[in-house]
């Protein structure tokens, strides 16, 4: 029987999520920034038992990037189980170039939902991506029937393997999240998101019938004079380019919002490609000194065998004039 200190399973792993809502299967396929990936980790070990699907978001009051974890934990998991090389929509498809494995996940209550403890709340979106995103978590935190795709790869089908014999035999840790600790520190809270709701029409019996049409009057409207007809039609220009111009100044708002997030995103992304382009850097100085060191070897060992060979031929010459002796 295997133990949580024999599993030490810790994988994260690029994930698409699916769930059911209005007898619908629903996607969620594109966090914000759509750069990033969505993930999976998994951790069974002498320390935590638990799997987080942790979705980058951007939110309003926060300067930078942030993500909302979906924690389930195995003592809310009523079965799971998975499925190698399942039939997969061209949503999942486009996604991942090599063959998936499909989590599924059966819940006796609702996941937990984190996020850092600096958002606010209730949480708001920063860009139309991070609305999409928060619509469908209004659904998944709301769902007990969950599934996730991820990369098949021999190791993670061995440590599912066993996980799922664990869950099955109850051998898992319940602990206390140490929330205090997470988002850098900065420390992660609970919340939680109403299921959108949908307002069905009323019946035909419950509708009232229309009010009657008001009276009609053969007698026509007095005529405005010519200035006054003027003075509305400014007027209502006025409040059209009114409306214009503040609408044009919300929209300029919302792009130098989403410039400002997107020079963030490519400065990252600079920082990111500067240290992976030293890394590379480092390696081929660090390989060159190891050649290097190898090729003195070489010469080293040549001379040494060289000197060997003179040794061992002066020997043998001498054996054979002492034996002609």
């Amino acid at each position: 029987m295997a133990t949580l200190a024999s599993l030490d399973v810790n994988i994260t792993s690029t994930a698409v999520v699916s769930w059911r809502w209005n007898d619908t299967t629903r996607f969620l396929v594109e966090p914000d920034p759509a750069i990033r990936d969505i993930t999976l980790t998994t951790r069974f070990d002498k320390n935590d038992t638990l799997f987080d699907l942790t979705i980058p978001i951007r939110l309003k009051g926060l300067k930078t990037g942030t993500t909302l974890i979906i924690r389930v934990l195995p003592s809310s998991i009523s079965s799971f189980d998975f499925i190698e090389n399942p039939t997969v929509p061209s949503v999942v498809r486009d996604k991942f170039i090599s063959s998936t494995l499909l989590l599924e996940f059966r819940l006796n209550s609702l996941p937990k939902l984190l996020v850092s403890s600096e958002a606010e709340e209730p949480i708001s979106p920063l860009r139309a991506q991070s609305g999409t995103v928060i619509d469908a978590l209004r659904e998944l935190a709301n769902v007990t029937t969950v599934s996730v795709y991820i990369k098949n790869e021999a190791t993670s089908k061995t440590h599912f393997r066993q996980i799922r014999q664990s869950i099955s035999e109850g051998l898992f840790l319940v602990i206390q999240d140490d929330l205090a600790s997470m988002y850098h520190g900065t420390g992660a809270k609970i919340i939680t998101l109403p299921a959108p709701v949908q307002e069905l029409p009323p019946s035909y019996d419950q509708t009232e019938p229309p009010p009657p049409a008001p009276p009609f009057y053969d007698r026509k409207r007095p005529r405005k004079d010519s200035r006054e007809e003027r003075d509305d039609d400014i007027a209502m220009i006025w409040a059209h380019l009114n409306m214009t111009s503040l609408r044009h100044s919300a929209e300029m708002n919302a792009l130098k919002e989403e410039n400002k997030d997107l020079k963030q995103e490519i400065h990252e992304l600079k920082e990111r490609l500067a240290k992976y382009e030293k890394g590379q850097l480092d390696l081929g100085e660090e390989f060159e000194a190891e050649a290097a060191k190898t090729a003195e070897k070489i010469v080293e060992l040549g001379d040494l065998t060289d000197v060997k060979f003179l040794e061992v031929r002066d020997e043998g010459k001498f054996i054979l004039r002492y034996a002609a002796r």
